[in-house]
């Protein structure tokens, strides 16, 4: 680990680098430290609800700092390629998400609280460890994009037949084992 890095973490590791993304988004300087990155999100709460797209993509991050439930109008977000190996369940405190990337993490698990995803259109969770899927996954009614390639799936819930307006999914990498006929039949018609 750098110096720099280390440093970091030293003054509140996930939280500064998080705050840092959001200054760079609104297009003000970087905080100099944790206390006035606080600070300031505390204080602004107007800005961050105006906030509907969230870079956080490759920023080393192990957690998502509980800020990141601020942003009550968040409708996208982009994870992919942190150090994250817990989902939040927390994360379904973001009705509005329209599109969610988390590729390149080590999720084992997906929380049942993302039926709260109502609106959600694109959801990638490839290059993970996730061993199954949850059944909630069929309640997201709006999903037209599911990649969840490249994890450790054996099989897939039949709930996914729920899934009316899925354009494309790709499960490619992972080790299936088992697949419903009726699954087999829904997944055929989807373009991969």
């Amino acid at each position: 680990m750098s110096v720099a890095s280390h440093s970091v973490y030293e003054e509140g590791g996930d939280f500064h680098i998080f705050a840092n993304a959001v200054a760079e988004q609104l297009e003000l300087p970087s905080f100099a430290s944790t206390h006035e990155a606080r600070v300031w999100i505390q204080k602004n709460h107007s800005c961050i609800e105006g906030i509907t797209e969230l870079d956080l993509s490759e920023k080393q991050l192990r957690t998502l700092p509980q800020e990141l439930y601020y942003f009550v109008n968040l409708k996208s977000l982009d994870i992919s390629g942190n150090q994250l190996i817990s989902f939040p369940g927390e994360l379904g405190l973001l009705r509005k998400m329209v599109r969610f990337k988390a590729s390149g993490n080590f999720f084992h698990v997906l929380p049942a609280t993302i039926r709260s995803w109502s609106e959600l259109k694109e959801f990638d969770v490839s290059g993970n460890s996730l061993q199954a899927l949850p059944p909630e996954i069929g309640e997201l009614g709006k999903l037209e994009i599911f990649i969840v390639s490249h994890n450790r799936l054996k099989e897939l819930p039949f709930s996914i037949c729920a899934l009316k307006r899925l354009e494309k999914i790709d499960i490619g990498g992972n080790p299936i084992q088992k697949v419903s006929k009726e699954l087999r039949v829904f997944l055929a018609a989807i373009p991969t």
